[in-house]
């Protein structure tokens, strides 16, 4: 008898930029929690910053906590108003979210597997949408969106609160190591400082934003290689 082989997909998987909302998309001053459409407001850059991360071929992935709804603050209904704002206002400039994971839990009320810094619904999105990890950044303003995207195997980026991401979303197209991620961070206000030269890409060296580039000059590139 002979025997039948099934054959495996050679499709490439998809490369993503994970995003937090509160305090990275839209701006949270002022409020603790956002669930009015006329409370939601864009941080500066985000529209262009997203823009160019589709453009470069990213698809685009929020990961947002609403604990407000366990609460009882809110409900999901007035939650999928703002997101039907934000989804609309996008759509105006081109830009199309992939979709959207949230968590209606708090540790308050009930635990749950879902809640970040649990990278559970990174890890959904990575399934549902064939997603390579190594190629996949997370972009958010706290702590709990570093550990979810370290957890989930994706490379973290973290940003100020309501901070601007245009410059951000240069960094995107290039392959960095480790080191030259914690130097870019000292330019979008993280203070870690790193002593030892970092090998990476003298195309991504030629290519960076100025700052950033004035910065790795201590730091010199003496060739290329994988990392």
């Amino acid at each position: 008898m002979k025997r039948t082989t099934t054959s495996i997909s050679t499709q490439p998987l998809n490369k993503a930029v994970f995003l937090d909302r509160d305090g990275t998309i839209n701006s949270d001053e002022g409020h603790y929690y956002i669930y009015k459409p006329e409370d939601f407001v864009f941080n500066p850059g985000v529209i262009e910053g997203l823009k160019r991360l589709q453009k470069a071929g990213y698809l685009l992935i929020v990961i947002t906590n609403q604990g407000g709804i366990a609460k009882g603050i809110y409900t999901r209904e007035d939650m999928f108003k703002v997101h039907e704002k934000m989804c609309a206002e996008l759509e105006k400039h081109g830009v199309t979210l992939t979709k959207i994971y949230y968590c209606p839990h708090h540790e308050s009320i009930k635990t749950c597997v879902c809640r970040k810094p649990s990278p559970y619904m990174v890890n959904l999105a990575i399934e549902e949408f064939h997603i390579d990890k190594k190629r996949s950044w997370f972009i958010g303003d706290s702590s709990k969106d570093v550990k979810c995207a370290e957890d989930a195997g994706v490379k973290p980026l973290r940003i100020r609160k309501n901070q601007d991401i245009v410059r951000v979303s240069e960094i995107y197209h290039f392959p960095v190591c480790k080191k030259v991620v914690h130097l870019l961070q000292i330019n979008i206000g993280e203070k870690r400082r790193y002593r030892k030269p970092c090998h990476c890409s003298v195309f991504f060296r030629n290519n960076m934003p100025r700052k950033v580039h004035i910065l790795l000059t201590q730091y010199p590139i003496k060739h290329s290689i994988q990392h």
